[in-house]
């Protein structure tokens, strides 16, 4: 379960940032997931709560919003929105594209006080 070591990377950024801008506690983080992280949404809000437990951000509530995998074909240079990795090119039937967004994970919004 890799949730659990992204929470605890999280609640680290989230600490590192309370003792620099000198907020006290974390409200509401808002998470942009791409579809192609094999983030689990129950897991991680499950591993987000025991990992903010005695942090900032106790008891804050965790939003996940999911954003589309996109890709390039190698062939005809297309940029696709992509459901599978295995998907061929809609413009050529091509496969092989290559994935250029949507496998990563980032801080989009913090309520804190």
């Amino acid at each position: 379960m890799h949730e659990l070591s992204l929470a605890e990377g999280l609640i680290e950024i989230l600490t590192e940032e309370a003792s620099k801008q000198a907020y006290r506690q974390v409200r509401k983080v808002v998470l942009e997931i791409g579809e192609f992280s094999h983030v689990a949404p129950d897991a991680m809000r499950f591993c987000f709560e025991i990992a903010a437990q005695g942090s900032v951000a106790e008891g804050a509530v965790l939003d996940l919003t999911f954003r589309q995998a996109m890709g390039e074909c190698r062939c005809c240079g297309e940029s696709v929105v992509m459901h599978s990795r295995y998907d061929a090119c809609p413009a050529c039937g091509a496969y092989g594209i290559r994935v250029v967004e949507g496998e990563d994970m980032s801080i989009k919004y913090i309520e804190v006080v």
